[in-house]
């Protein structure tokens, strides 16, 4: 009779001893996949953390399998009525070929005239123009610019902006034409006596007074 009461004491007290070892048993600990992209710091970038934000290739469409893209997009300017995006690319976009094998040149622009001459480059910097006014941005042009340096900045009527020349001592102008955007010569050219090349010096930064006029380079 005794070991029919304490029968089910015993089960109860067996039951509560495992509930009890299984709660207090030590869990490995699992570290999450780092999320983002690594980069040559150690530390990760996640561009596409921001809602509704997502990556867009500069494309160029110069070859079929993108590998004439253009590549370090390092400024972007907003124009006044917030409609039109320019990227600037700045880097080593140069030497590429078409399909075929033939090298893709681009011709040097006259600096005085704003139109092309007959000496070309396989220098292959960009202004890649985008129309935002939609959810997702539309590259509506590509500027080719032989040689470039951060700087880039809208004039205050939005129907101009400017570009600078990097190591070619110079800053590109373009105006509006109908929906597109066009040289507009003469260009600034800066003349510091020597090429910039030479002394390690570049056209950076460009300003442009918010009354409009020509702008304004930092070396």
């Amino acid at each position: 009779m005794r070991k029919s009461l304490w029968r089910p004491v015993l089960c109860a007290a067996a039951l509560l001893a495992a509930v009890l070892a299984w709660r207090w048993v030590p869990k490995a600990h699992t570290q999450a996949t780092p999320s983002g992209t690594l980069v040559a710091t150690g530390q990760r970038i996640t561009p596409t953390a921001a809602p509704g934000s997502f990556l867009l290739p500069l494309t160029t469409n110069l070859r079929q399998d993108n590998n004439a893209d253009g590549a370090y997009g390092v400024t972007t300017a907003l124009s006044p009525d917030g409609s039109t995006l320019l990227l600037l690319t700045t880097g080593y976009n140069n030497s590429f070929y078409t399909d075929n094998g033939v090298p893709i040149v681009y011709p040097i622009l006259d600096p005085q005239t704003g139109l092309p001459t007959s000496q070309t480059t396989s220098n292959a910097e960009w202004v890649l123009v985008y129309d935002v006014r939609g959810q997702v941005p539309k590259q509506v042009q590509k500027i080719n610019i032989p040689i470039t340096y951060d700087g880039l900045a809208w004039d205050p009527s939005g129907k101009r902006f400017y570009v600078s020349g990097g190591v070619d001592d110079m800053v590109y102008v373009y105006r509006a034409s109908g929906s597109t955007f066009v040289p507009d010569g003469p260009f600034v050219v800066l003349n510091t006596g020597v090429h910039a090349c030479r002394t390690g010096i570049g056209q950076l930064g460009i300003d442009v007074p918010s009354r409009g006029g020509r702008s304004r380079g930092e070396s």
